[in-house]
């Protein structure tokens, strides 16, 4: 396997990992709020959905803290599997593209809801693997 191909895989995969670390951190992170911000966590935390035993401010945290640990552990995963697929071009290749798709995707809901600090990881790491899935064929 070409070392640029792995080199630029595992990076990609460190960049994923950073990310998961980045948004758990900013996800617990205490932050001083606005007056503005301060009464829409207030609400979101008083208003029960309806038919159910939870809160819009439990639902926020679940998918904060799910796309933290995700992000985490689609990059440990991308790290382990460029390794087992170093000798394999279609398996390198394969997850190659499927990280650069996961994000571009994952970048590209970023910008398009104005939350971009994902994206500055998730760019460079689609750019990273698209290289990693181009080097890598044979």
């Amino acid at each position: 396997m070409n070392t640029t191909a792995t080199r630029t895989h595992t990076t990609a995969g460190i960049l994923f990992l950073l990310t998961g670390i980045a948004h758990t951190i900013g996800q617990f992170a205490p932050s001083p709020l606005d007056p503005g911000s301060a009464a829409v966590e207030a609400a979101m935390k008083a208003h029960v959905i309806p038919h159910s035993s939870f809160t819009y401010w439990n639902i926020m945290t679940c998918w904060g803290a799910l796309y933290g640990g995700m992000t985490f552990l689609f990059g440990a995963l991308m790290l382990a599997v460029g390794h087992w697929t170093a000798h394999d071009v279609r398996g390198h290749r394969c997850t190659a593209i499927t990280g650069c798709i996961a994000a571009l995707l994952q970048g590209g809901v970023a910008v398009a809801l104005a939350t971009p600090p994902p994206a500055f990881f998730m760019f460079p790491a689609a750019a990273l693997l698209a290289i990693s899935a181009w080097a890598g064929r044979k």
